[in-house]
């Protein structure tokens, strides 16, 4: 298991947000994420979501996550007991299937702590690993803004600028309404 940290979660992103600049592709995807991602090729495609460090599953989009990926939760878990996993950083897990599940560590407690400058240095951290591997796409739900209690229309902006930076296509899932 190997943790991917970034030495300052705010590298490279500014916080004013944008659209993306040219280099990186940010898309906007309605639907349900897993059946998106069940359509997709695990060497080519990862999934990402925002984690806090108290090793804690138990809400949101994250008992999905528990559920679908075994041994994902016992993973996190380890790293956040150990220190491996800190804020900012992301755990790279790989599912039996050859799919990279990424814990994004946006926040210390569960609840609304998410921090926005953590949020967008774990996605940053997973893009790079994503990257380093060569993935082609990074999905993930509309991270830190449920539970986690940030402005989306911040998020967004923040997703736009390190999804700029990253050769990796970042595709943000929405649900659709209704």
């Amino acid at each position: 298991m190997t943790v991917h940290d970034v030495d300052q979660p705010t590298k490279g992103w500014s916080g004013l947000g944008g659209a993306c600049k040219a280099g990186g592709v940010r898309e906007d995807v309605t639907g349900d994420l897993f059946a998106l991602l069940e359509a997709t090729d695990p060497a080519a495609v990862g999934v990402g979501h925002g984690v806090n460090l108290q090793g804690s599953m138990g809400g949101g989009i994250a008992v999905l996550f528990d559920r679908r990926f075994d041994g994902l939760a016992q993973a996190y878990a380890q790293a956040c007991r150990s220190g491996a996993l800190r804020l900012g950083g992301a755990l790279p897990f790989l599912t039996a299937e050859g799919r990279l599940v990424y814990s994004c560590a946006s926040q210390v407690r569960p609840g609304a702590d998410a921090r926005l400058d953590a949020l967008a240095g774990s996605v940053t951290a997973a893009l790079t690993h994503a990257a380093s591997v060569g993935l082609q796409t990074l999905m993930i739900p509309r991270i830190g803004a449920g539970i986690g209690g940030l402005d989306w229309q911040k998020v967004s902006a923040a997703l736009d600028v390190v999804a700029a930076d990253s050769p990796v296509r970042l595709q943000v899932v929405t649900l659709p309404s209704g």
